[in-house]
């Protein structure tokens, strides 16, 4: 079984589509999302549209859940997002908030092994714990309830594996780095034993086709590095190149020009 695992677009629209291109998209049996999914003054239903026709798990991110009363924001900048929450939710149609009403905050699914799949730790049902810098002592503290045997997460923009008892892999984010990152899990196990133990997630565990997802943007090259090889399953970090110029050019927006995207990686 293939699993294809991506996170933090911010509304990227044109890496979206070019990670929808790969052989690793069009070859995966489920495919997920870890939220963040939109940002400001960008093409945020178009996203949410390609996600959904294609049957991407979602969960939230800190930019979908902030759209909704129950979200407490946790951080100190709080006052800052008011304005830009609002200017992002009048952006969206009435099928983008259908779908984002979809989403959930975390799962776990059951390949023999447990993984747990979230934004970043859930605090409680209506805030996620502060984020702080993501050293392995911070991360292990914040993670050490889950019972589970991997976590997959994102929120954090670079990529780091850390291992205390279990595995803690944050992918980094596809829209806002260079390279573009996301991981492929691939397991000893059955598509049909799959389904028959996440019964809830059979209906996203199928083939797609991908329509009208050819990107601007010309992927330059992808890199692989294994992070896991361990009980039956392979977990592979992918990077896609691609020209930071050019993104420039199709998002010429403050946070495209002068944001560092320069991916960082740390594995311990």
């Amino acid at each position: 079984m293939k699993i294809l695992v991506f996170t933090d677009i911010h509304g990227n629209l044109e890496l979206l589509k070019a990670l929808f291109s790969t052989q690793d998209f069009l070859e995966s049996d489920l495919r997920i999302c870890l939220g963040d999914c939109i940002d400001l003054d960008m093409p945020n239903n178009e996203c949410l549209e390609l996600l959904r026709a294609h049957d991407v798990i979602c969960t939230y991110g800190n930019y979908e859940a902030r759209l909704f009363d129950w979200f407490e924001e946790p951080s100190k900048q709080k006052p800052k997002f008011v304005e830009k929450n609002a200017l992002i939710k009048s952006s969206l149609d009435d099928g983008s908030l259908r779908f984002l009403g979809t989403f959930c905050k975390e799962f776990t699914l059951d390949l023999g092994k447990a993984f747990t799949f979230c934004h970043y730790k859930w605090k409680d049902n209506y805030s996620l714990v502060e984020r702080l810098e993501p050293t392995k002592e911070y991360i292990s503290h914040i993670y050490s309830g889950v019972k589970s045997d991997y976590i997959i997460c994102g929120h954090d923009h670079n990529t780091y594996h850390y291992y205390d008892g279990k595995d803690m892999i944050c992918i980094g984010s596809l829209g806002l780095k260079c390279p573009a990152p996301y991981v492929i899990i691939e397991a000893d196990l059955p598509v049909d034993d799959f389904m028959q133990h996440n019964i809830e997630y059979k209906e996203h565990c199928k083939k797609v086709d991908v329509v009208g997802a050819t990107p601007q943007i010309e992927v330059e090259g992808v890199d692989t590095q294994i992070l896991s090889k361990k009980d039956g399953f392979t977990i592979t970090l992918k990077l896609m190149h691609y020209s930071l110029d050019f993104l420039k050019q199709i998002y010429p927006i403050p946070k495209f020009i002068k944001r560092n995207f320069n991916l960082n990686i740390s594995i311990q």
